[in-house]
């Protein structure tokens, strides 16, 4: 029998996949997400980072590969493995891709590969994000396995109305180190985990002008954050969390309903 936390990660799943976007609004939604990201600006000082290739509801963060490329950063892709194993692997254009176990486009055997700690910043998936750094991915538990390797920066894009107060989680889940959404970055550092003194820091770094013209671009898209009650995690192994194959009696899916939040350091970049 699947766990409770297993069946609520479905429900959210469910619920942030029929969230109604139309596709003028995710347009301009990735638009702010990508230059966000962009203009990051640890993003300076890395010149090893992992991207993932974006599948809808996600951010199209292919959008990403070729900027990234023209600044001189060496840009690797995932490449899932057995056992729920997963590489990085050097992006060496569309032409030496081919998909993937999940149909999803890889880099082909023979680009260069890297262990995690040779990378210098991973962007990682989220169909949604809270305001404590978690993130739900799509549930195969690829990445939380991969970041458990992993010491350096640690970064996702959540759009503005699937950012939530609290989803539910594990123990072998792995939060972010910044979040980014269309008008935000939230940083988590990590001596609020650990103990350990802060890596890295957001700093505005953007006019007044174009912060108001993001929010403007923005609020077309959202009205508010969003959240949703979620119960107390249950733990369970990493290995049973295999919800890439959605449960059938998972909860219902979670109303999407706004909020604010005040649990976390925003700034706007």
């Amino acid at each position: 029998m699947p766990s409770t936390i297993t069946a609520e990660k479905s429900a959210w799943r469910k619920s942030v996949r029929e969230f109604p976007l139309s596709d003028d609004e995710r347009s301009r939604s990735d638009a702010l997400l990508i230059a966000q990201f962009l203009r990051l600006p640890q993003l300076k000082s890395c010149d090893s980072i992992l991207l993932y290739y974006g599948i809808a509801p996600e951010p199209d963060t292919k959008q990403l590969l070729e900027p990234l490329q023209a600044m001189g950063k060496q840009v690797f892709l995932p490449v899932c493995l057995p056992n729920r194993q997963m590489e990085a692997r050097q992006y060496c254009g569309s032409t030496r891709l081919s998909p993937g176990s999940f149909h999803i486009p890889e880099p082909c055997e023979g680009c260069p590969s890297v262990k995690p700690n040779d990378l210098s910043l991973i962007l990682v998936p989220a169909l949604c994000c809270d305001s404590h750094g978690y993130r739900l991915g799509h549930g195969g538990g690829y990445y939380d396995r991969y970041l458990s390797s992993y010491s350096g920066l640690s970064v996702a894009l959540c759009r503005d109305a699937l950012l939530t107060p609290s989803l539910p989680v594990e123990p072998h889940d792995k939060p972010v180190d910044l979040i980014l959404t269309e008008t935000r970055c939230l940083s988590f550092f990590p001596e609020k985990r650990s103990g350990a003194a802060p890596r890295f820091s957001c700093r505005r770094s953007v006019s007044a002008a174009a912060v108001v013209t993001a929010t403007a671009a923005s609020t077309a898209i959202v009205a508010a954050t969003a959240t949703v009650v979620a119960a107390p995690a249950a733990a369970t192994a990493a290995d049973q969390d295999d919800d890439d194959q959605d449960d059938p009696a998972a909860t219902a899916a979670p109303t999407i309903v706004p909020t604010a939040h005040k649990n976390f350091t925003s700034f706007i970049i």
